[in-house]
């Protein structure tokens, strides 16, 4: 039976106050954590447990069909004494419905949850994990659709403790944001059964009593129908720093709170928040704390990811069609890559026949610059760009094919335009290095690399080009910094190695030469000619 609503009222507060003090209190370095349970995951596609319920009760009643008495034989067989749809008969209703093989179970929900894709209402929540101190999720769930928000909108990995057996890791003066699966992740023989949670494992019961003296919990789509978290929180001998408990709040008033959630919140001097739901409060959470559309960034992400891509396709098909003796497993990649793009280009010219859109030649392009026609690219990243493309990538490659034609002026031209339009364009910056390079223009070119380290400092590409600049200026000693640094972030960069090696001998280093030379050439069979 619900909580009263006048009882609810007297420890009720609104969604907007909440939302206030959490921003508030953040601020002033308070620490909170979320317990989420099934209804958080419903606007991401993931039935709830109740409405799983309502679907294997089904299933149950079409098999027992006109066999009531081997139903009921069954149902006394596992202890199951009713299957009707509420949170606590979740499990029961589980084991009676996969019973006598819980693999099909394990399958069922592996089908819904593997490739879920994060609601709306997770953006909001990973940044807030990541953008305040309080850093950690724990959820009955199964599914990763926090760790795949935080990567997706934060391109922060979490950790996720899976499994009890990993529970210890869990520290809470980390800054990394943590999971914590009580259940075990889908991929671990995940708890599901009521035999297999009657009681929360004691290392669980060790870590969350340390956790709940540092964070104060925020409880959202969890109705406690497990016994295991559940009976936790009510023992008496824990203690709590406050908690929040929202709920979406029923037409009638046994849809909201139970007793022993309503007794809970009131032992710890806690609050009801009732919420329209997770997407809903995350909406209102994302609007208080003002954080910003992630449109523009989430498309720089994914065209940085392309860009990455097609580099390092090029760099892989450069090498293989620059290896003159080929082994017999070598000349059959080499006979796979022409194919490709031979394949790439005649789909692309029968679909521009019917599209000839912007996106359309500039994929042309890409494939006549891989199949090295670079006249070709040329003309076709034109077409692209006449075609109304005002896209970095268009340009930047363009003039990557301008570089191959020994236009380096063009080729300069092109990658200004690329930074014009996004000033943040690593890959832009480190090939105007390399064509100043090439018309020994040195000094600036260390100003392109200059930029690219400091946009990407991992970037080992740029390193090794401004490694190359200050050796052509006769400044050794920062020609073997930036190689250090280049071999330290890749460590098989085989053209780090030469260049350092070469450097070496013209400082007279003979011996250090000879050992980058050897590691050169066992890198790569190219150096040993």
């Amino acid at each position: 039976m619900g909580g009263k609503k006048g009882e609810l009222d007297e420890i009720s507060i609104s969604q907007g106050c909440f939302l206030n003090m959490l921003k508030e209190s953040s601020g002033n370095g308070k620490r909170f954590c979320f317990i989420l349970g099934s209804g958080v995951s419903k606007s991401s596609g993931i039935p709830t447990g109740i409405d799983m319920s309502k679907t294997w009760v089904r299933e149950i009643e079409e098999r027992y069909k006109g066999n009531d008495k081997e139903k009921e034989d069954l149902m006394k067989r596992l202890e199951i004494k009713d299957i009707s749809i509420k949170s606590e008969n979740y499990f029961d209703i589980y084991s009676l419905r996969f019973f006598p093989d819980y693999g099909n179970g394990y399958a069922y929900l592996e089908r819904n949850m593997e490739n879920a894709e994060p609601g709306f209402g997770y953006y909001p929540l990973v940044r807030f994990l990541t953008t305040t101190e309080s850093n950690l999720v724990i959820t009955t769930n199964f599914d990763s659709l926090v760790e795949d928000a935080l990567f997706i909108y934060t391109k922060k990995r979490p950790v996720v403790v899976g499994h009890e057996s990993l529970a210890e890791f869990i520290d809470v003066n980390t800054k990394r944001p943590i999971v914590a699966k009580l259940h075990r992740g889908l991929f671990f023989n995940p708890l599901n059964r009521k035999e297999e949670l009657q009681e929360l494992s004691e290392k669980w019961k060790k870590v969350l009593r340390m956790v709940f003296r540092v964070f104060t919990p925020i409880v959202i789509g969890y109705g406690g129908g497990d016994r295991t978290l559940m009976k936790f929180l009510t023992d008496k001998s824990v203690e709590l720093n406050g908690i929040f408990w929202c709920y979406v709040r029923g037409e009638k008033e046994e849809d909201g709170p139970g007793d022993e959630i309503v007794s809970l919140v009131k032992r710890h001097k806690g609050y009801f928040v009732p919420i329209a739901g997770f997407d809903e409060m995350m909406f209102m959470l994302e609007r208080t704390f003002q954080y910003e559309n992630p449109d523009g960034w989430l498309r720089k992400a994914a065209e940085d990811k392309i860009e990455l891509y097609n580099r390092r396709f090029e760099e892989f098909s450069n090498k293989m069609d620059e290896i003159e003796e080929p082994t017999e497993e070598q000349k059959e990649v080499k006979a796979s890559l022409g194919d490709y793009a031979d394949k790439e280009k005649a789909a692309l010219l029968e679909l521009i026949k019917k599209d000839p859109s912007a996106e359309n030649y500039y994929k042309l392009g890409n494939r006549e610059r891989m199949s090295k026609n670079y006249q070709k690219a040329v003309e076709y990243y034109t077409q692209a760009i006449e075609s109304g493309l005002e896209n970095p990538l268009v340009y930047n490659n363009r003039g990557n094919s301008y570089r191959d034609l020994k236009e380096n002026r063009k080729a300069i031209e092109d990658y200004n335009k690329a930074i014009e339009l996004d000033p943040k364009y690593v890959y832009a910056y480190n090939n105007r290095g390399n064509i100043y390079g090439d018309l020994k223009e040195y000094e600036k070119s260390i100003e392109d690399y200059n930029k690219a380290i400091e946009l990407d400092p991992k970037y080992a590409t740029a390193y090794n080009g401004r490694g190359v600049s200050f050796h052509n200026l006769e400044n050794y000693e920062e020609a073997i910094k930036n190689y250090n640094r280049a071999i330290e972030l890749n460590g098989e960069y085989a053209m780090a190695y030469n260049n350092r090696s070469l450097c070496y001998q013209e400082m007279g280093e003979k011996e250090k030469a000879e050992k980058d030379f050897k590691k050169a050439a066992e890198l790569d069979p190219e150096y040993r000619k």
